[in-house]
């Protein structure tokens, strides 16, 4: 007892076990032992214990007399299981909801270990647990961790929220290492997924983001600006990332018009620069942006708009290859698709 009081893991250990129960040999708490009910799209029901998946089936153990069955049950026969420790895992979702990381991370642990050989079956109510683990450790600092959690659930998961957060905590945790070249090539195959009016800015963030951390301005320019011309007016996730991406370039370029008009576009967006250390670039526009309010009335003409006419560079792998880039566009437009290609081959 002298050791836990001492030892901050020992107390949490400690905790875990007032919560879940002394742990089997395999390390399980007790909360998390016991049978499971399997349920059948034909209405049938298995209750055991779940040994694992092999080969699309799912063994469930049960004994009968001094003996055990085994049923191997196929994963697209399978409706739902109910697992043990169910309350125990939303006790540990309450610690994590509440900011409490570190004392939910062992019972996540012990969901995510428990439910992860079933990620084809789970609902989006039993994913919640394994979601929360990654985002756990991406919080205290475990970014290899929560990188690894993420990238075995991100293609896996039934619900699309779910996938979407663990996608973009793979890419923003691969940024935050300099792990550039992981992040960029997952950037790109995100991009790839996209429909041409995506609904998140976030690949194309990254890629501007590593290209300008590159030294290479011109370059983060250009891929930064296509969310933001082919962006409606509503805004989207990551969004006012890339527009603080295509300022600092703008700033490392010299183009004042350019950076001035994106800026003004940010404040009729509702979009808020970032407090980071990059305050000489936003103070730079900022001034700018005041200066052009007091000596006109605040537009800029559309003959002096800068337009880029190359073409999309086919090694971005990037979707809008058939599109003319339109660096600007007016002030408070937004190009709409054609109805007959909202889904283009």
């Amino acid at each position: 007892m002298i050791h836990l009081l001492h030892n901050p893991v020992g107390l949490l250990f400690a905790a875990v076990l007032a919560v879940a129960g002394a742990p089997s040999s395999d390390g399980t708490p007790a909360a998390f032992r016991g049978e499971a009910t399997v349920e059948l799209h034909n209405g049938r029901t298995y209750t055991g214990e779940l040994a694992g998946v092999r080969k699309g089936r799912v063994s469930v153990l049960l004994w009968e007399g001094s003996g055990e069955i085994e049923y191997r049950l196929a994963t697209e026969e399978i409706k739902a299981i109910d697992f043990p420790g169910t309350e125990t895992a939303a006790y540990s979702m309450e610690l994590y909801q509440n900011g409490r990381y570190v004392e939910a991370i062992p019972l996540l642990e012990v969901a995510y270990r428990q439910r992860s050989a079933y990620l084809d079956i789970l609902n989006e109510k039993q994913e919640e647990p394994l979601v929360a683990l990654a985002r756990a450790y991406r919080s205290t600092g475990a970014d290899i961790d929560a990188i690894a959690v993420a990238r075995r659930l991100a293609r896996r998961l039934a619900s699309a929220e779910h996938r979407d957060a663990m996608e973009t905590l793979i890419l923003t945790a691969y940024l935050d290492l300099d792990l550039h070249e992981r992040a960029a090539e997952r950037a790109r195959a995100w991009c790839s997924r996209q429909e041409r009016y995506a609904r998140s800015a976030l690949g194309w963030w990254i890629l501007a983001e590593i290209a300008l951390l590159d030294d290479d301005p011109e370059e983060a320019l250009w891929i930064a600006l296509q969310p933001i011309t082919f962006s409606t007016v509503r805004s989207m996730p990551y969004l006012e990332n890339t527009y603080t991406t295509a300022l600092r370039a703008c700033y490392a370029l010299e183009k004042n018009r350019q950076g001035t008009h994106l800026y003004s576009e940010m404040k009729e967006r509702g979009l808020v620069w970032p407090d980071s250390a990059l305050a000489e670039a936003a103070d730079h526009y900022r001034t700018l942006w005041k200066e052009k309010e007091r000596s006109s009335d605040g537009d800029i003409t559309p003959e002096k708009l800068e337009m880029d006419s190359r073409p999309p560079r086919e090694n971005l792998d990037l979707p809008l290859r058939d599109v003319r880039r339109i660096l600007l566009s007016l002030p408070n437009e937004s190009i709409e698709p054609n109805p007959e290609q909202r889904n283009p081959s």
